[in-house]
């Protein structure tokens, strides 16, 4: 495979652990066209060489990707907030730039079994923030047990970037339950690969397909169907909007806590009607303004009840 098919990414992890520097320019003289840096860490974390690596990136030609390395025991909305820094820490994403997310880590208190439903936040927050387009970044098991299936994401980030070792060929792969070999974007396939410009052993990938994120005509339509999905789930007039539905539901919702609330007040007045009755039987107490005041009651409590009770139309 050509070098400009190879795809090296890099974190703060290269420039400090190897005694070296990281030298975008002989990454790029290396043929390579695609780089991936990470920009964030769960909550707590902003890699402080990210800005420069991507300006020097963008510099010399290439498309950059930056990752956030995803953490299932904060919300996923919290830390896309921490992308939308490390974008606007580099102007915003230029052409060729992408997103991506790498959804992994299993140390405690992380849980994959959180996965699917941390996944679909994350698509949400990423869609309300008009970023319709990236990359999920796993691996099989892990995709397997955490149910990462792509519908979960919004359509524009249905692009799987594999880490698979094993040295089945790529048309060969084996992929996560949902995916297809047309949204396989990329596979990692070592993490020990000594790469141009990049100090110590390094995750190295190779991409599988033409990438349609840097097809205008194919981006476009991509961003048709999002807009279109978005406002099937949130535009209130959308006659299957989700937005709508929940709106209706929380009036339905509303006005049975009304009748309940109406209800248990007439059971208070129906016991102290009883009451009354109880005492007028037992005591024979059959004072005419008792006897008038305990009648009103009734016709007040059958009021109610009618009120409730829906009339049936007039036959035609």
């Amino acid at each position: 495979m050509s070098a400009g098919r190879q795809m090296a990414d890099i974190s703060s992890h290269q420039a400090t652990d190897f005694g070296g520097k990281v030298s975008i320019a002989d990454y790029a003289a290396s043929g390579r066209t695609h780089l991936l840096i990470k920009a964030s860490e769960g909550t707590y974390y902003a890699n402080p060489y990210f800005a420069g690596w991507v300006s020097e990136a963008r510099r010399r030609g290439l498309h950059v990707g930056l990752y956030h390395y995803g953490k299932t025991d904060t919300p996923a909305a919290m830390q896309w907030g921490l992308v939308l820094d490390a974008i606007s820490s580099i102007g915003g994403l230029a052409a060729g730039d992408w997103i991506e997310l790498d959804l992994e880590d299993t140390s405690p208190p992380a849980d994959e079994q959180l996965a699917a439903a941390w996944l679909m936040e994350w698509g949400r927050a990423a869609i309300a923030d008009g970023y319709p387009h990236g990359v999920l970044y796993t691996y099989p098991d892990y995709a397997v047990v955490g149910r990462l299936s792509p519908s979960l994401l919004p359509p524009g980030w249905r692009r799987l970037h594999i880490a698979d070792y094993s040295g089945t060929a790529d048309a060969d792969l084996a992929l996560p339950p949902g995916w297809d070999r047309s949204q396989l974007w990329a596979r990692q396939y070592s993490d020990v690969v000594s790469v141009p410009g990049v100090p110590g052993p390094c995750d190295d990938s190779r991409l599988i397909q033409e990438d349609d994120m840097f097809d205008a005509a194919a981006a476009a339509k991509l961003t048709e169907l999002d807009s279109l999905m978005r406002k099937v789930v949130l535009d209130p007039a959308h006659p299957f909007s989700l937005q709508g539905l929940h709106g209706q539901l929380a009036s339905v919702a509303a006005s049975v806590a009304a009748i309940a609330g109406t209800l248990n007040g007439m059971q208070a007045t129906i016991n102290g009607l009883a009451g009354q009755v109880s005492t007028v039987l037992t005591d024979e107490t059959w004072d005419r303004s008792a006897l008038t005041a305990l009648a009103d009651q009734l016709a007040t409590l059958l009021q109610e009840v009618a009120a409730l009770t829906p009339v049936p139309a007039a036959p035609a």
